[in-house]
């Protein structure tokens, strides 16, 4: 890859990885294959841009969770509910996307943006944010998260003893039929809403997709019209940016589902 100057966009169009290195050799445990060239990674979720030398070395870092954990115990609590309490086995890993390696296998270290990536909170029951969010297995369970939409088409460790997961493959491009997901995603979504229980939806970068779904939900579950949907996540998030194939479906979709 050329570039014109030594910012890297973390989700670029481009391969961001310089053309010498690459994220899944198991030699950049070592210093050798370190690059020292400065490097800007910015992140939509992040609160501002993060400048890094050696981009490399910090792949060898463990990515320590800094948020406390609290998690109540009720004596309405199964036996198989108090079994899930975490048991700290994700405190210092080195990649939150693979946590059983001794090495990151992100395309930038997770040593860098599990630290700074939090999901947001959109109702009391509802959580939204970029793939990262799904690795922080600590913060979850300490906002009590106990359902997570994953719809990245990424593949990543589910820690399924403590959260039931719903897989959705829907390409953020101008060809795909997200309607045909609305259906089991409103419903995986409403479960956790009705049982007071929360969720999180998570698409890659946080930006297109899970805020479709969202908005779905709002229009099929809670009769919300399509303009109002659209103006409650862009006043949350400005950043949200559904692709224009998918803005059209929830149009149609709001058209079928309410009726006047």
């Amino acid at each position: 890859m050329n570039t014109r100057s030594n910012e890297l966009l973390l989700y670029s169009t481009y391969d961001v990885m310089n053309r010498n290195i690459s994220s899944y050799q198991p030699s950049l445990k070592t210093n050798q294959n370190f690059v020292n060239d400065s490097v800007r990674i910015t992140h939509l979720y992040f609160k501002e841009d993060v400048i890094v030398n050696n981009l490399e070395e910090y792949r060898g870092y463990f990515a320590y969770y800094k948020e406390s954990l609290k998690i109540q115990t009720y004596d309405f609590m199964s036996d198989d509910e108090m079994k899930r309490n975490y048991s700290r086995e994700e405190d210092e890993i080195y990649c939150g996307r693979y946590p059983h390696l001794n090495y990151c296998g992100c395309k930038f270290p997770c040593s860098l943006t599990l630290d700074r990536i939090k999901p947001i909170k959109l109702t009391d029951n509802i959580y939204i944010g970029p793939i990262e969010c799904a690795y922080k297995t600590k913060e979850l369970l300490s906002i009590k998260i106990t359902h997570i939409l994953n719809v990245s088409c990424t593949a990543y460790c589910r820690r399924s003893k403590y959260f039931k997961y719903l897989d959705i493959y829907i390409g953020d491009n101008h060809t795909e039929n997200a309607i045909k997901s609305f259906k089991i995603t409103n419903r995986f979504i409403d479960e956790a809403v009705k049982s007071n229980q929360k969720i999180l939806i998570h698409s890659l970068q946080g930006r297109s997709r899970c805020w479709v779904l969202l908005m779905a939900y709002f229009i099929g579950r809670l009769n919300m019209k399509f303009s109002s949907a659209l103006d409650f996540i862009r006043e949350k998030f400005s950043y949200a940016e559904p692709n224009e194939n998918f803005l059209t479906q929830l149009k149609h979709y709001d058209l079928d589902v309410n009726i006047i």
